[in-house]
């Protein structure tokens, strides 16, 4: 991880807003097609619940700007 230049970062307006916030989070809900991924769980004997954590976290996780972590008042990615 490297050290993120809050004087020129493109996100620095968002991190100070969020950055006041007790639970800085958010939520959403979506429909997913999971016609496909349900017998594989299944068939392999996985927690259906489990594999999806999994896989939402992944899919988050790609995402380079979801991969920000934050420490006191600094931003790392």
């Amino acid at each position: 991880m490297r050290n993120i230049d809050m004087q020129t970062w493109s996100r620095r307006d968002h991190f100070k807003l969020f950055n006041t916030f007790n639970h800085p989070h958010f939520s959403m809900c979506v429909n997913m097609d999971i016609i496909a991924f349900y017998p594989f769980v299944k068939r392999n004997g996985y927690s259906l619940t489990v594999s999806m954590v999994y896989i939402i976290a992944r899919a988050s996780n790609a995402i380079r700007i979801q991969a920000t972590h934050t420490r006191r008042s600094s931003c790392r990615a």
